[in-house]
């Protein structure tokens, strides 16, 4: 039976599936960040590794062949990030041919019939891919804070967090994230955030 292998590798997470060619899932691997500017390429190799060995156990799959192999990783942004992550995947593959793609790419295309549009990831970092009819795509973001993306989750949370302190001590404008945060995180009170 052909089975086929897909990976999204993240900032946070990596989760790799095994599947049929109807799509069933026959395994699959949660392990951490991927990103190997965030956690160096050994972490990150590791990682990946990791997410498919279990995927492939779940699937008890004697060899890792399959059909086709895609990856979405997070950090292949330039030529040079995909050189690194493709060197970096290659061993673990049994050097099979392997798609490499940036994981803004493989959300669209997860989110459409024909892989046109626009998507966003909001997650450990902020990146947007979008893709036209005739192939054309532009990426903006993926690069960090320090090169205009805005909108990633820590930086919304960081953003929360800074509303809700500022509510209580007077410095902002009333808000209800305050009691909200507290709650979710079980403080007595906002400032308690610090421990």
């Amino acid at each position: 039976m052909e089975s086929f292998l897909g990976v999204d590798a993240g900032g946070t997470k990596t989760l790799a599936v095994v599947a049929d060619h109807e799509g069933q899932v026959l395994g699959w691997g949660r392990t951490g960040s991927a990103n190997f500017q965030l956690c160096g390429q050994a972490a990150a190799q590791t990682q990946i590794g990791a997410a498919i060995e279990q995927a492939c156990g779940q699937a008890q799959l004697p060899s890792k062949q399959f059909a086709a192999t895609c990856l979405g990783v997070s950090g292949a942004d330039r030529p040079v990030d995909f050189e690194t992550i493709r060197a970096m995947v290659k061993p673990l593959l049994a050097d099979h041919d392997f798609r490499l793609e940036n994981d803004t790419i493989i959300a669209l295309r997860a989110g459409t019939n024909d892989g046109v549009g626009i998507a966003l990831i909001a997650g450990t970092g902020a990146n947007t891919i979008g893709r036209r009819a005739d192939g054309r795509q532009m990426q903006v973001g993926g690069l960090g804070p320090w090169s205009g993306d805005h909108g990633s989750a820590g930086q919304l949370g960081e953003a929360a967090i800074r509303t809700a302190i500022m509510s209580v001590d007077g410095r902002g404008t009333t808000s209800l994230l305050g009691d909200r945060i507290c709650r979710l995180l079980n403080l007595s009170q906002i400032e308690d955030i610090i421990e």
